[in-house]
Protein backbone atom coordinates (compact mmCIF):
# COMPACT_ATOMS: atom_id res chain seq x y z
CA UNK A 1 0.00 0.00 0.00
CA UNK A 2 0.81 3.56 -0.53
CA UNK A 3 0.02 5.68 2.13
CA UNK A 4 2.24 8.31 0.99
CA UNK A 5 0.05 9.01 -2.20
CA UNK A 6 -3.38 8.85 -0.27
CA UNK A 7 -1.93 11.43 2.20
CA UNK A 8 -1.25 14.01 -0.80
CA UNK A 9 -2.92 17.09 0.04
CA UNK A 10 -4.59 15.92 3.27
CA UNK A 11 -3.37 16.28 6.92
CA UNK A 12 -5.00 13.13 7.74
CA UNK A 13 -6.15 10.00 5.97
CA UNK A 14 -9.89 8.44 8.16
CA UNK A 15 -10.93 4.45 7.19
CA UNK A 16 -14.05 3.24 7.86
CA UNK A 17 -15.00 0.66 6.10
CA UNK A 18 -14.30 -3.58 6.76
CA UNK A 19 -12.40 -4.31 3.72
CA UNK A 20 -9.88 -1.34 3.19
CA UNK A 21 -9.52 -1.70 7.41
CA UNK A 22 -8.72 -5.08 6.91
CA UNK A 23 -6.36 -4.16 4.12
CA UNK A 24 -4.47 -1.51 5.87
CA UNK A 25 -4.17 -2.93 9.17
CA UNK A 26 -5.23 -6.60 9.50
CA UNK A 27 -8.15 -5.87 11.74
CA UNK A 28 -11.02 -8.45 10.62
CA UNK A 29 -13.75 -6.97 13.61
CA UNK A 30 -17.14 -5.29 12.77
CA UNK A 31 -16.14 -2.10 13.65
CA UNK A 32 -13.42 -0.25 13.73
CA UNK A 33 -10.95 2.93 12.40
CA UNK A 34 -8.19 3.92 11.02
CA UNK A 35 -6.83 7.70 11.18
CA UNK A 36 -3.12 7.67 9.67
CA UNK A 37 -0.71 11.38 9.69
CA UNK A 38 2.26 11.58 8.40
CA UNK A 39 3.62 10.89 12.36
CA UNK A 40 0.94 8.27 13.10
CA UNK A 41 -1.11 5.33 12.52
CA UNK A 42 -3.54 4.51 14.90
CA UNK A 43 -6.43 2.25 15.14
CA UNK A 44 -9.69 3.35 17.09
CA UNK A 45 -12.06 0.91 18.97
CA UNK A 46 -14.24 0.70 21.49
CA UNK A 47 -13.99 -1.44 24.42
CA UNK A 48 -15.72 -5.15 22.51
CA UNK A 49 -12.68 -5.62 19.85
CA UNK A 50 -9.75 -4.10 22.14
CA UNK A 51 -8.22 -7.18 22.59
CA UNK A 52 -9.04 -8.55 18.95
CA UNK A 53 -7.69 -5.30 17.56
CA UNK A 54 -4.36 -5.93 19.69
CA UNK A 55 -3.82 -9.64 18.59
CA UNK A 56 -4.50 -8.78 14.66
CA UNK A 57 -2.89 -5.55 13.71
CA UNK A 58 0.17 -4.57 12.50
CA UNK A 59 2.16 -1.51 12.14
CA UNK A 60 -0.77 0.44 14.08
CA UNK A 61 -1.19 1.77 17.73
CA UNK A 62 -4.50 0.49 18.92
CA UNK A 63 -6.51 3.18 21.09
CA UNK A 64 -9.42 2.16 22.66
CA UNK A 65 -11.95 5.32 22.47
CA UNK A 66 -15.52 6.13 24.32
CA UNK A 67 -18.35 7.24 22.02
CA UNK A 68 -19.26 9.61 20.07
CA UNK A 69 -16.30 9.08 17.88
CA UNK A 70 -15.92 12.36 16.58
CA UNK A 71 -15.87 14.09 19.76
CA UNK A 72 -13.18 11.85 20.84
CA UNK A 73 -10.74 12.98 17.51
CA UNK A 74 -11.38 16.42 18.46
CA UNK A 75 -10.73 16.47 21.43
CA UNK A 76 -7.32 14.51 20.47
CA UNK A 77 -6.24 17.16 18.03
CA UNK A 78 -6.23 15.04 14.72
CA UNK A 79 -9.52 17.24 13.02
CA UNK A 80 -7.76 19.66 11.35
CA UNK A 81 -7.16 20.89 8.29
CA UNK A 82 -7.96 18.32 5.48
CA UNK A 83 -8.96 14.53 6.07
CA UNK A 84 -8.60 11.96 3.24
CA UNK A 85 -11.81 9.43 3.13
CA UNK A 86 -13.43 6.72 1.11
CA UNK A 87 -16.33 8.55 0.07
CA UNK A 88 -17.85 5.67 -0.80
CA UNK A 89 -18.30 4.46 2.64
CA UNK A 90 -18.70 7.35 4.95
CA UNK A 91 -22.49 8.31 5.64
CA UNK A 92 -23.77 11.97 5.76
CA UNK A 93 -24.54 11.85 9.19
CA UNK A 94 -20.81 11.48 10.17
CA UNK A 95 -19.67 13.45 7.36
CA UNK A 96 -21.92 16.48 8.53
CA UNK A 97 -20.16 15.83 11.92
CA UNK A 98 -16.70 15.65 10.84
CA UNK A 99 -17.47 19.06 8.46
CA UNK A 100 -19.06 20.53 11.82
CA UNK A 101 -15.53 20.62 13.64
CA UNK A 102 -14.01 22.79 10.61
CA UNK A 103 -12.04 19.82 8.39
CA UNK A 104 -12.19 19.43 4.90
CA UNK A 105 -13.07 16.09 3.36
CA UNK A 106 -11.12 14.88 0.31
CA UNK A 107 -12.56 11.75 -1.17
CA UNK A 108 -9.80 9.41 -1.97
CA UNK A 109 -12.08 6.49 -2.47
CA UNK A 110 -10.91 5.69 -6.33
CA UNK A 111 -7.13 5.78 -5.22
CA UNK A 112 -7.75 3.25 -2.79
CA UNK A 113 -10.03 0.81 -5.28
CA UNK A 114 -6.86 1.37 -7.69
CA UNK A 115 -4.00 0.29 -4.88
CA UNK A 116 -6.23 -2.75 -3.59
CA UNK A 117 -6.39 -4.01 -6.78
CA UNK A 118 -3.19 -4.93 -7.49
CA UNK A 119 -2.55 -8.01 -5.23
CA UNK A 120 0.20 -8.83 -3.29
CA UNK A 121 1.69 -12.82 -4.14
CA UNK A 122 0.29 -13.52 -0.18
CA UNK A 123 -3.00 -12.21 -1.35
CA UNK A 124 -3.39 -13.94 -4.73
CA UNK A 125 -2.32 -17.12 -2.23
CA UNK A 126 -5.70 -16.45 0.00
CA UNK A 127 -7.60 -16.22 -3.33
CA UNK A 128 -6.44 -19.45 -4.86
CA UNK A 129 -7.35 -21.20 -1.39
CA UNK A 130 -10.89 -19.65 -1.31
CA UNK A 131 -11.19 -21.14 -4.74
CA UNK A 132 -9.57 -24.28 -4.19
CA UNK A 133 -12.02 -24.33 -0.78
CA UNK A 134 -14.97 -23.54 -3.60
CA UNK A 135 -13.93 -25.89 -6.30
CA UNK A 136 -13.83 -29.02 -3.63
CA UNK A 137 -16.88 -27.95 -2.23
CA UNK A 138 -18.85 -28.14 -5.49
CA UNK A 139 -17.25 -31.45 -6.10
CA UNK A 140 -18.17 -33.25 -2.76
CA UNK A 141 -21.91 -31.98 -3.05
CA UNK A 142 -22.22 -32.26 -6.83
CA UNK A 143 -24.12 -35.95 -6.12
CA UNK A 144 -27.21 -34.10 -4.83
CA UNK A 145 -27.91 -32.65 -8.13
CA UNK A 146 -30.58 -34.78 -9.57
CA UNK A 147 -34.39 -34.64 -10.20
CA UNK A 148 -36.44 -33.78 -7.73
CA UNK A 149 -33.92 -32.06 -5.33
CA UNK A 150 -34.76 -28.49 -4.69
CA UNK A 151 -32.46 -25.70 -5.39
CA UNK A 152 -32.72 -24.69 -1.41
CA UNK A 153 -31.66 -28.29 -0.88
CA UNK A 154 -28.57 -28.24 -2.93
CA UNK A 155 -27.12 -24.67 -1.76
CA UNK A 156 -27.46 -25.95 2.04
CA UNK A 157 -24.95 -29.15 1.09
CA UNK A 158 -22.65 -27.32 -1.32
CA UNK A 159 -22.83 -24.44 1.85
CA UNK A 160 -22.05 -26.68 4.62
CA UNK A 161 -19.25 -28.84 2.72
CA UNK A 162 -18.33 -25.23 2.33
CA UNK A 163 -17.94 -24.40 5.94
CA UNK A 164 -16.65 -28.27 6.42
CA UNK A 165 -13.61 -27.52 4.52
CA UNK A 166 -12.37 -24.09 5.86
CA UNK A 167 -14.28 -21.37 4.21
CA UNK A 168 -15.40 -18.33 6.25
CA UNK A 169 -18.55 -18.35 4.71
CA UNK A 170 -19.94 -17.78 1.28
CA UNK A 171 -18.67 -14.64 -0.83
CA UNK A 172 -22.41 -13.81 -1.18
CA UNK A 173 -25.78 -15.47 -1.86
CA UNK A 174 -25.20 -18.90 -3.45
CA UNK A 175 -27.18 -18.09 -6.36
CA UNK A 176 -28.76 -21.58 -8.10
CA UNK A 177 -31.32 -21.55 -11.38
CA UNK A 178 -32.48 -24.52 -12.57
CA UNK A 179 -34.05 -24.78 -15.83
CA UNK A 180 -36.33 -21.23 -16.72
CA UNK A 181 -34.95 -20.10 -13.72
CA UNK A 182 -31.52 -20.19 -15.03
CA UNK A 183 -32.08 -17.14 -17.24
CA UNK A 184 -32.41 -15.41 -14.22
CA UNK A 185 -28.68 -14.22 -13.74
CA UNK A 186 -28.98 -13.68 -10.05
CA UNK A 187 -31.85 -15.62 -9.21
CA UNK A 188 -30.84 -17.26 -6.16
CA UNK A 189 -31.67 -20.50 -4.58
CA UNK A 190 -35.84 -21.13 -4.72
CA UNK A 191 -37.86 -24.33 -3.73
CA UNK A 192 -38.03 -25.27 -7.27
CA UNK A 193 -37.09 -28.84 -7.61
CA UNK A 194 -34.37 -29.93 -10.70
CA UNK A 195 -36.14 -32.14 -13.10
CA UNK A 196 -34.54 -34.60 -15.80
CA UNK A 197 -33.51 -32.45 -18.62
CA UNK A 198 -32.87 -29.18 -16.91
CA UNK A 199 -29.54 -26.82 -17.24
CA UNK A 200 -28.57 -25.72 -13.98
CA UNK A 201 -26.64 -22.82 -13.04
CA UNK A 202 -24.94 -22.79 -10.09
CA UNK A 203 -23.00 -19.20 -9.33
CA UNK A 204 -20.98 -19.52 -5.37
CA UNK A 205 -17.86 -18.59 -3.91
CA UNK A 206 -16.15 -18.87 -0.60
CA UNK A 207 -13.83 -16.76 1.26
CA UNK A 208 -10.35 -17.53 3.10
CA UNK A 209 -8.63 -14.89 5.40
CA UNK A 210 -11.00 -12.47 4.09
CA UNK A 211 -10.38 -12.82 0.24
CA UNK A 212 -12.91 -13.93 -2.41
CA UNK A 213 -13.69 -16.73 -4.81
CA UNK A 214 -16.38 -16.50 -7.23
CA UNK A 215 -17.03 -19.59 -9.49
CA UNK A 216 -20.36 -19.99 -11.72
CA UNK A 217 -21.04 -23.79 -13.78
CA UNK A 218 -23.96 -24.51 -15.95
CA UNK A 219 -24.21 -28.59 -14.76
CA UNK A 220 -26.88 -30.42 -17.66
CA UNK A 221 -28.74 -32.67 -15.76
CA UNK A 222 -30.01 -35.93 -17.73
CA UNK A 223 -29.87 -35.49 -21.46
CA UNK A 224 -30.09 -31.37 -22.60
CA UNK A 225 -31.62 -30.98 -26.20
CA UNK A 226 -29.89 -29.46 -28.80
CA UNK A 227 -30.89 -26.05 -28.38
CA UNK A 228 -29.06 -26.15 -24.85
CA UNK A 229 -26.13 -27.58 -26.09
CA UNK A 230 -25.97 -25.07 -29.27
CA UNK A 231 -25.96 -22.04 -26.43
CA UNK A 232 -23.34 -23.87 -23.39
CA UNK A 233 -20.73 -24.51 -26.94
CA UNK A 234 -21.00 -20.69 -27.53
CA UNK A 235 -20.30 -19.91 -23.85
CA UNK A 236 -17.68 -22.23 -23.64
CA UNK A 237 -15.70 -20.58 -27.19
CA UNK A 238 -16.85 -17.23 -26.02
CA UNK A 239 -14.94 -17.74 -22.52
CA UNK A 240 -12.08 -19.24 -23.89
CA UNK A 241 -11.67 -16.48 -26.58
CA UNK A 242 -11.22 -13.98 -23.80
CA UNK A 243 -9.59 -15.85 -21.40
CA UNK A 244 -6.86 -16.74 -24.20
CA UNK A 245 -6.36 -13.39 -25.27
CA UNK A 246 -2.80 -12.30 -26.17
CA UNK A 247 -3.76 -8.54 -26.90
CA UNK A 248 -5.41 -6.24 -24.81
CA UNK A 249 -5.12 -3.37 -23.13
CA UNK A 250 -8.25 -2.87 -20.84
CA UNK A 251 -10.71 -4.91 -19.66
CA UNK A 252 -13.09 -4.26 -22.03
CA UNK A 253 -11.07 -5.37 -24.56
CA UNK A 254 -11.65 -8.64 -23.43
CA UNK A 255 -15.65 -7.75 -22.93
CA UNK A 256 -15.23 -6.88 -27.13
CA UNK A 257 -13.95 -10.07 -27.85
CA UNK A 258 -16.46 -12.56 -25.54
CA UNK A 259 -19.12 -10.29 -26.69
CA UNK A 260 -18.62 -9.73 -30.63
CA UNK A 261 -18.42 -14.01 -30.71
CA UNK A 262 -21.42 -14.06 -28.87
CA UNK A 263 -23.03 -11.59 -31.45
CA UNK A 264 -21.73 -13.49 -34.50
CA UNK A 265 -23.98 -16.48 -33.03
CA UNK A 266 -27.07 -14.80 -32.74
CA UNK A 267 -27.76 -14.51 -29.32
CA UNK A 268 -25.85 -10.99 -28.22
CA UNK A 269 -29.31 -9.39 -26.88
CA UNK A 270 -29.21 -12.61 -24.70
CA UNK A 271 -26.11 -11.10 -22.66
CA UNK A 272 -26.86 -8.36 -20.69
CA UNK A 273 -23.60 -7.66 -18.48
CA UNK A 274 -20.24 -7.42 -18.49
CA UNK A 275 -17.36 -10.01 -19.07
CA UNK A 276 -16.34 -9.71 -15.64
CA UNK A 277 -15.32 -8.00 -12.25
CA UNK A 278 -12.17 -7.89 -10.05
CA UNK A 279 -12.59 -9.89 -6.51
CA UNK A 280 -10.66 -9.37 -3.60
CA UNK A 281 -11.63 -8.84 -0.02
CA UNK A 282 -14.80 -7.79 -1.46
CA UNK A 283 -16.92 -10.15 -4.14
CA UNK A 284 -16.98 -7.13 -7.10
CA UNK A 285 -13.56 -4.83 -7.00
CA UNK A 286 -11.36 -2.82 -9.50
CA UNK A 287 -11.30 -3.81 -12.30
CA UNK A 288 -14.34 -4.16 -14.22
CA UNK A 289 -14.38 -6.14 -17.36
CA UNK A 290 -17.06 -4.20 -19.18
CA UNK A 291 -18.12 -2.39 -22.78
CA UNK A 292 -18.72 0.64 -20.25
CA UNK A 293 -15.42 0.75 -18.50
CA UNK A 294 -12.05 1.56 -19.13
CA UNK A 295 -9.99 -0.08 -16.80
CA UNK A 296 -6.06 -0.94 -17.88
CA UNK A 297 -5.18 -4.16 -16.74
CA UNK A 298 -2.27 -4.99 -15.01
CA UNK A 299 -0.08 -7.09 -13.11
CA UNK A 300 -1.56 -8.31 -10.02
CA UNK A 301 -5.14 -7.70 -10.72
CA UNK A 302 -7.33 -10.82 -10.08
CA UNK A 303 -10.84 -11.23 -11.72
CA UNK A 304 -13.67 -13.06 -13.20
CA UNK A 305 -14.74 -13.92 -16.87
CA UNK A 306 -18.18 -14.93 -17.05
CA UNK A 307 -19.80 -14.66 -20.27
CA UNK A 308 -23.56 -16.06 -20.11
CA UNK A 309 -26.74 -16.57 -22.56
CA UNK A 310 -30.10 -16.36 -20.94
CA UNK A 311 -33.22 -17.13 -22.96
CA UNK A 312 -36.42 -15.91 -20.97
CA UNK A 313 -38.74 -18.26 -19.76
CA UNK A 314 -36.63 -21.29 -21.50
CA UNK A 315 -32.99 -21.75 -19.63
CA UNK A 316 -30.04 -19.95 -18.91
CA UNK A 317 -26.10 -20.57 -19.36
CA UNK A 318 -22.90 -19.09 -17.37
CA UNK A 319 -19.43 -20.18 -17.27
CA UNK A 320 -17.22 -18.67 -14.28
CA UNK A 321 -13.57 -19.25 -13.30
CA UNK A 322 -11.23 -16.94 -11.66
CA UNK A 323 -8.31 -15.41 -13.65
CA UNK A 324 -5.02 -13.06 -12.70
CA UNK A 325 -2.76 -10.64 -14.79
CA UNK A 326 0.88 -11.78 -13.97
CA UNK A 327 3.98 -11.09 -16.22
CA UNK A 328 1.82 -9.12 -18.78
CA UNK A 329 -0.70 -12.49 -19.10
CA UNK A 330 -3.99 -13.85 -18.43
CA UNK A 331 -3.46 -17.02 -16.17
CA UNK A 332 -6.02 -19.10 -14.75
CA UNK A 333 -6.40 -19.46 -10.62
CA UNK A 334 -9.53 -21.58 -11.10
CA UNK A 335 -9.25 -25.44 -12.21
CA UNK A 336 -12.89 -27.00 -11.88
CA UNK A 337 -14.10 -28.72 -15.18
CA UNK A 338 -16.42 -26.50 -16.98
CA UNK A 339 -18.35 -29.19 -18.81
CA UNK A 340 -20.39 -31.01 -15.77
CA UNK A 341 -23.27 -33.09 -16.52
CA UNK A 342 -24.80 -35.35 -14.53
Amino acid sequence: MNIESLLQGADALFINDRPTLRWLSGFTGDEGYALVTNDVKLLLVDSRFTEQALLETKGFEVIEYRPPLVDFLSEQGFLKGTIAINGDYISYRLSSKLAEKGVKLMDVGEEILLQRAVKTPEEIDYIKQAIFIAEEAFRRSLGSIKPGVSEKEFVAELEYQARKLGSEGMAFDTIVGSGWRGALPHGVASDKRIEDGDLVVVDWGCVYKGYCSDLTRTIIVGNADAKAMEVLNVVLEAHRLAAEAEEFTFGSDLDAIARDYITSKGFGKYFGHGLGHGIGLQIHEYPSLSARTQHQLIDGHVFTIEPGIYLPGEFGVRIEDDYAILGGKINKLSNLEQVIMV
